[in-house]
Formats: C-alpha cells, sequence, structure tokens
C-alpha cells in the first residue's frame, strides 16, 4: 500500500490487517469496495473533519480459456476478478484535527 501524508503531525491511527483498513477506528473492507473503475473514499471523523482519502485501483481480470469454441469456432474466455493488488492501493493521511479539552478561552494579563 502507498501512503502519502498531507500537512503536519499529528496523523489519525491507521492499520491494514489483509484486506480490512482501520482509519481512526472506521473499518474498511477493500475487496468491497473494489469496482471496475478507480474508487476513491473520502473519511471524516464523527465532527465531519477530513482524515483521508482511500482510493483502489480498478478491477483486474484474467481471461481463461473454458476449453469452449463459439458457433464460428472461437474460443470461449471467462472474464475472472483477479485477487486485489493491495500494493496498488494508495491512501492520504490528512492532519488530525485535535479538539480543545475544553471551551476556556485564555486571555492576556
Amino acid at each position: 500500500m502507498k501512503i502519502e501524508y498531507k500537512g503536519n503531525p499529528p496523523y489519525c491511527d491507521f492499520n491494514l490487517d489483509g484486506n480490512v483498513l482501520t482509519i481512526d477506528g472506521q473499518l474498511f473492507n477493500l475487496d468491497e469496495l473494489r469496482k471496475d473503475t478507480e474508487n476513491e473514499i473520502n473519511i471524516f471523523d464523527d465532527a465531519g473533519n477530513f482524515l483521508a482519502n482511500i482510493i483502489i485501483p480498478p478491477n483486474e481480470y484474467d481471461l481463461i480459456d473454458t476449453g469452449k469454441t463459439d458457433e464460428n469456432g472461437a474460443p470461449i474466455y471467462e472474464k475472472v476478478l483477479k485477487p486485489l493488488n493491495i500494493e496498488k492501493v494508495r491512501i492520504v493521511i490528512w492532519q488530525k484535527h485535535i479538539k480543545p479539552k475544553n471551551n476556556t478561552i485564555l486571555e492576556e494579563v
């Protein structure tokens, strides 16, 4: 997986376990999110602050000869989805917004 950081730390926590990506406690099954076109998912925290982008490459297929032919004698192929190449998945991690612990405003004296 290709990882890119935007802005300065701190960043949200993230972890990849097989094809399940966890970002700031949110789970994303990358196999379930794949499409025949590139899929970009924007991730936000509970307050609506932007955390990350997940960019999943388009599906790739193998053409497998079925051993059969059509009415013209041409071979018939079956399109089989290749496993997700996790090395082609990109994640962009943005600077995490830190909430103040309280709403106290400090005044200069």
